[in-house]
């Protein structure tokens, strides 16, 4: 997870300058044609001025810092020439930087250098010819290689005018031990070459398959990925996967070979085109390789996992939007990562990129057009809507004939409209703000024989229509300019007009009337059927000039209109800067410090925690490392969280630093000179109380153990020296395990006391050193190596005789061990997950493509088979392993070898000894009695799968957010995202459920009594029960309805979600909410078997649970199979029919009597819904029901004096006072002067005129005449 936080920070440079920073940041080099400045940044007091040395005035194109811990060397590239600087700093000289030679690569004009790439001990430069030059460090003035690519593959007939664009090669040699080079062609080829490292034959060279417009190519540091980029702003990211062969003459050599089916890192998804952000024009990744940034030729920069996962980007989320401060508003030059991948350098483009392209056009144009009315008139066909402002040219129909003869009248004959023009005024006079009953009269009222002048506005609708979609679409824009977007209908027409533009005719599927919004848009789509695509283009743009009534219509378009260039003074301003942005990210190993994420200087907690707030997972703080540790040690590299979630450990370029959350307080080393003796390669914290770390002093590797409360060199508890390839640990509370590129090696813990009573005492002991397999499937190094536990037996000494297995674990067996080692869960470089028992000497493949990992140990009252749980991200969504239940047979039959499997994978040692034993089957009692040995208590159920691990049906891959970890407390799954606010980039969370995975296993399986353990434990401890249980039901409903899982486990899934002692609130609002959410083809699935929903309905009245009552409501309808027909009768029965709307009508009543009256409007809606065509009659038995009882209930309101809600029901809900007759309905003598005071106090003018309307339609004589005379009062309303 990368994300950027903070503003950008912006450093100025010299307009000719080449400015880059070393990986780690301590250094700056600024180079200019005729000096090169070399600054230290490795202290902030900045205690040394910067070196200069002269150059001799080439303009630099390429620079880089020699990757090696052991020389400080600077290569500096020009056209001709190749530079080698030397440089160090110490306390008495300072910086110093010594230019060490400079040889002579090309000739102006004939072959120059283009482009360079670097590793610890070569240089490789690409020229203008295409070809490739390799140099040694240290033998840089002897002279070289020249390879030509496009020779070699027989392709030089292309070469005659082909140059390098870009070079990259590998810096690490983990996965092959051959130097890997990449160049990008300007003939959009891209080449790959393979060469020994000692004599530099070239042994592999091909293009890469499918790339003919690349721009520029970039490889991770161990050849393991590489990403193309191209002119369509787009980067192909290709998997190198290297094989290991042996020939007949026993001579080792690899083979590379390359996917054929490339990801792709683009931003189409978000709305940007090609066009906006130009041609790819650098990239670069991560030190991790887990992350690539891309900046474009014309505008921007993009952050990418290696995933596909967009993690930050510095474009609006707008597309055709920009802001002031917009980062590489112009396009990129350069980027590269420094401060240990905490910082992304980027160099701006100086201007914007060069175009041929013709000016914008204009989107409108006024035209004035002069005519002579003669006595059929102007023969002009006009359009609008009466009581409406402005008068339109017909689009289809635009004219009309002559009354007299049928011929072409004045205004045809002039051939300068066309339809769709905007009529602004007659004879200089302005009507565009006037009514289009208005503009007609005047247009009538001209003299016969008299010349008319005429302005229209002609609008370019094909340009019009994307921007003003894209302005209406914007929150922001309708803020600015207080739009009524909400009222009127403006957002449905909207998008019925968009749809109909973009798409024609709908031909989608209806929605569901529980979604009131969508439904509401279909219809209004749906009432445009056969409107033409520029009549939708026409009306949309008279929709967007209708909400600007008050501007004038070219003031209103010019809106639409992009922002100018930039001036000329920010353009200089852009040529003189250089842009950082500080991110914020986890690091490896995975599943060490989850929810933390590591900056420059500082940790920031993505999750705090907060017991009485479950929603205190999406807070994050920013803790600051302290400053004398920070300024001599930064970037910040390693960090680990202690198993209780209270400490941080956190390790800089030097030494490491502890944190307690509790106390909010730092822990230091006592002496600077102990601090800075070791760097710290892995760590991790044992139990709460140690912090066991691999660090290396000079070239020699140790395993240190340190104590939380004493930070020192001679409190080390264990200092023990280990081979130099170890590069990961991990541990329980048994042993520490150190993995190595061959082996693990195994150190017993032997610990008493604690150190809080200064009791503690702490050993390790070398207990075993496990060879990895000869056929090792890990590639590379581990960048999660966990410990995955066993169950335990927990059968005594005493009760072995007594246990199924107990007679045949003594046949012939050694004596047992003390201890079996654990397994292990290890992620390789190529992100395949392994787990690896060295036991059985077994290395099982889990999952591919998995870029994150987590772990969360459940509560205590779970099972002990679901009490671990492993969490695997990627590509193919979220899955969930229960590595407890590995081969674990939930039903009969038992054969043979699933006992075998289960003993190996959880007691090895025993499995040896009771494999010969065993009978071909074997009861499910005895199973049983097997698994109750290891602490597991099953009910017969069925085996649906045999793999311990489900896909969560719901959780899919999102390309905008990463998985940070699971929290400890809460036992839900938080996500982060990258928050963009007008250039000031900070971190979003949001929560997610999980555990709804762990339920649905279990019911397959048919554990239904193990899931209401789980799931009680879970309301009790775990947050977002409610939505969790929710998950639980929308998953299962949603493979019943494939039929990909028995409708009987939905039916237990509904039983679980009852509480035990009869209480059906959570119940009702779960089932509710699922019917509500999910598709309406669902729900015959759902009901009735989750009970009836009127039913269920009157049950929610009854508990006061409106909103619930409302969601059962609109089950009722759509609970039926849906059949493909339109006209459908939505109901089977006028009984049915009639019912129904009874009980919309009731809750109808106790949504006005609880004031939700935008529920209220939803019930009406949908009851009006129901009621089909052929009941709607003039017999008085198929009256519209549901309105003939509002009538009634605003009649009761009136006769109560709830003025208010009468008035509400009469606009809002379309409301009639029945026609009644009656004495004095509710009007006397004695009450007369209470009502006028009722009237006057709860009612507007406005408002009792519209009462007095109602009922004067109704023939309530008394009414109307008392309000009447209210309204004729000259003050009407009490003071």
């Amino acid at each position: 997870m990368w994300v950027a936080r903070g503003p950008p920070r912006i450093l100025k440079r010299d307009p000719h300058a080449l400015v880059f920073l070393c990986s780690q940041g301590h250094w700056k080099a600024e180079m200019t044609p005729t000096s090169l400045t070399l600054r230290c940044l490795q202290y902030k007091e900045d205690p040394f001025p910067p070196q200069r040395v002269p150059r001799q005035g080439a303009p630099p194109l390429a620079a880089a810092f020699l990757p090696s811990a052991t020389a400080s060397r600077l290569a500096v590239l020009t056209a001709t020439t190749l530079e080698m600087y030397n440089y160090s700093v110490d306390a008495t000289d300072g910086v110093r930087l010594l230019a060490l030679e400079s040889i002579t690569i090309g000739v102006l004009g004939s072959e120059e250098g283009r482009c360079l790439a670097v590793n610890e001990d070569n240089l490789f430069l690409g020229t203008s010819k295409g070809r490739v030059m390799i140099f040694r460090w240290a033998f840089m003035g002897s002279g070289g290689h020249v390879i030509s690519p496009l020779e070699h593959l027989n392709l030089s007939s292309f070469s005659d005018d082909v140059q390098s664009l870009s070079i990259s090669c590998n810096t690490s040699f983990l996965l092959t031990t051959r130097v890997v080079v990449a160049v990008s062609l300007s003939n959009g080829l891209c080449a790959l070459m393979c060469f020994a490292p000692d004599t530099f034959h070239l042994e592999d060279i091909f293009m890469i398959p499918h790339v003919d417009k690349c721009t520029v190519c970039e490889l991770d540091s161990d050849a393991s990925l590489l990403a193309v980029g191209t002119h369509e702003s787009t980067v192909l990211l290709f998997r190198l996967q290297w094989t290991t062969k042996i020939e007949l003459h026993s001579k080792r050599f690899q083979s590379v070979s390359v996917d054929k089916t490339a990801s792709s890192l683009s931003l189409q998804l978000w709305g940007y085109q090609a066009e906006d952000l130009g041609p790819v024009a650098a990239l670069a990744f991560t030190q991790d390789n887990r992350t690539v940034a891309i900046g474009y030729a014309h505008r921007g920069v993009s952050v990418f996992s290696t995933d596909g996962c967009k993690l930050m980007t510095t474009l609006p989320q707008q597309v055709g939007s920009s802001y002031k401060d917009e980062v590489a508003r112009h396009g990129v030059q350069r980027l590269q990562w420094s401060h240990a991948s905490g910082t992304l350098v980027v160099t701006p483009s100086s201007a914007p990129p060069p175009s041929g392209a013709a000016p914008p056009k204009p989107l409108f144009q006024e035209l004035s057009l002069q005519l002579l009315k003669d006595a059929d008139g102007l023969c002009l066909s006009l359009a609008g809507e009466p009581n409406q402002l402005g008068a339109w040219v017909r689009t289809e129909q635009p004219f009309a004939k002559r009354p007299s003869d049928g011929t072409p009248g004045p205004a045809e004959l002039s051939n300068k409209l066309h339809g769709g023009e905007l009529l602004l005024s007659i004879n200089g006079r302005s009507v565009w703000q006037s009514s289009f009953e208005s503009i007609v009269s005047q247009i009538k009222e001209l003299p016969v024989g008299a010349p008319v002048t005429l302005s229209f506005l002609v609008i370019s609708f094909s340009l019009v229509f994307p921007l003003a979609t894209e302005a209406l679409m914007d929150p922001a824009f309708r803020e600015i300019h207080q739009l009524k977007w909400d009222e009127e209908d403006h957002t449905i027409w909207e998008y019925g007009l968009r749809m109909q533009a973009l798409h024609g005719d709908c031909n989608v599927d209806t929605p569901s009337l529980m979604d009131v919004d969508a439904r509401a848009k279909f219809d209004a789509w749906a009432a445009l059927q056969n409107c033409s695509h520029l009549l939708a283009l026409h009306r949309y743009a008279k929709l967007y000039l209708s909400l600007f009534p008050e501007w004038h219509p070219q003031h209103a378009l010019q809106m639409l209109q992009p922002p100018p260039p930039p001036s000329s003074s920010s353009l200089n301003n852009a040529t003189t800067t250089l842009v950082l942005v500080d991110f914020a990210r986890s690091v490896l190993p995975l599943g060490r410090s989850d929810l933390h994420l590591l900056e420059s200087q500082a940790v920031h907690l993505v999750a705090t925690r907060s017991v009485n707030d479950p929603c205190g997972v999406l807070s994050s703080v920013s803790i600051s490392v302290p400053s004398n540790y920070a300024h001599a040690n930064q970037p910040m590299q390693l960090l680990a969280v202690n198993p209780s979630d209270t400490r941080l450990a956190v390790a800089g370029t030097r030494g490491f630093a502890l944190y307690n959350k509790r106390t909010a307080k730092w822990h230091l080393f006592g002496s600077e000179l102990e601090e800075q003796s070791f760097q710290v390669v892995a760590m991790e914290w044992w139990k709460d109380e140690l912090v066991v770390a691999l660090t290396r002093e000079g070239t020699q590797l140790y395993l240190d153990v340190f104590p939380r409360n004493h930070l020192d060199l001679d409190a080390r508890l264990a200092h023990i020296s280990m081979p130099a390839d170890c590069h990961a640990i991990t541990l329980d509370d048994h042993a520490v395990y150190c993995l190595c590129d061959t082996k693990l090696m195994v150190y017993r813990i032997t610990s008493a006391g604690t150190l809080d009573n200064n009791s503690f005492t702490f050993a390790l002991t070398f207990f075993r050193a496990e060879s990895l397999p000869l056929c090792n499937a890990f590639l590379g190094r581990a960048r999660c190596f966990s410990v995955i536990p066993r169950l335990q037996r927990q059968a005594t000494d005493q009760d072995q005789g007594n246990s199924w297995f107990g007679g045949w674990s003594l046949w012939g067996e050694a004596t047992p061990p003390e201890w079996t080692m654990p397994r292990f869960l290890v992620l390789d470089q190529v992100n395949c997950a392994y787990m690896w028992d060295p036991e059985t000497k077994i290395q099982t493949l889990i999952a591919s493509e998995i870029t994150y990992i987590s772990h969360w140990q459940a509560p205590t009252e779970w099972p002990v088979m679901c009490s671990h749980m492993v969490g695997l991200y990627g590509r193919q969504g979220y899955q969930v392993w229960w590595p407890l239940m590995d081969n674990i047979v939930f039903g009969s039959p038992v054969d043979k070898s699933s006992v075998v499997q289960f003993l190996q994978a959880h007691d090895p040692f025993r499995v040896k000894s009771v494999a010969s034993g065993l009978s071909k089957g074997l009861a499910w009692e005895e199973y049983l009695g097997l698994l109750a040995e290891y602490g597991v208590h099953l009910q017969h159920g069925v085996t649906f799968s045999a793999s311990a691990m489900l896909q969560d049906p719901l959780l899919r891959f999102n390309p905008e957010v990463q998985i940070l970890g699971i929290h400890p407390w809460f036992g839900v799954l938080v996500g982060g995202f990258q928050d963009n606010y007008l250039g000031i980039y900070d971190l979003a969370c949001r929560a997610q459920p999980f555990l709804h995975t762990t339920i649905c296993y279990l019911l397959l399986q048919g554990q239904i009594d193990i899931a209401k353990t789980i799931m009680h434990s879970m309301r009790q401890r775990c947050a977002l029960t409610t939505l969790t249980q929710e998950l639980v039901l929308v998953a299962i409903l949603d493979k019943c309805f494939q039929s990909k899982w028995d409708v009987g486990i939905l039916e237990h899934a509904l039983s679980l979600l009852k509480d035990a002692h009869g209480e059906m609130e959570t119940y009702c609002e779960i089932v509710a909410n699922v019917a509500r959410k999910v598709e309406p083809n669902r729900l015959p699935h759902l009901f009735p078997l989750a009970g009836d929903p009127a039913q269920l309905l009157q049950l929610c009245r009854q508990r006061n649970e409106i909103r619930t009552a409302a969601n059962f409501l609109l089950c009722l309808d759509e609970s039926v199979a849906n059949e493909p027909t339109l006209e459908r009768p939505r109901t089977n029965s006028f009984a049915q029919f009639q019912s129904r709307s009874a009980l919309a009508f009731e809750l109808l009543v106790d949504c006005c009597e609880k004031d939700q009256l935008h529920l209220a409007l939803q019930v009406v809606r949908v009851a009006r819904a129901w009621e089909p065509e052929h009941y709607r009659s003039s017999s008085q038995q198929y009256d519209r029901y549901i309105d003939e009882q509002v009538g009634k209930y605003a009649f009761q309101m009136l006769v109560q004096h709830r003025f208010d809600k009468v008035v509400w029901l009469l606009t809002q809900v379309e409301a009639q006072l029945p026609t009644l007759y009656g004495e004095e309905l509710g009007v006397h003598e004695k009450n007369t002067a209470m009502i006028q005071t009722r009237l006057m106090a709860l009612l507007t003018d406005a408002q009792m005129r519209t009462l007095h309307m109602a009922v004067v339609a109704a023939k309530y004589e008394q009414w109307a005449t008392l309000i009447k005379n209210l309204l004729d009062q000259p003050a009407r309303r009490i003071q």
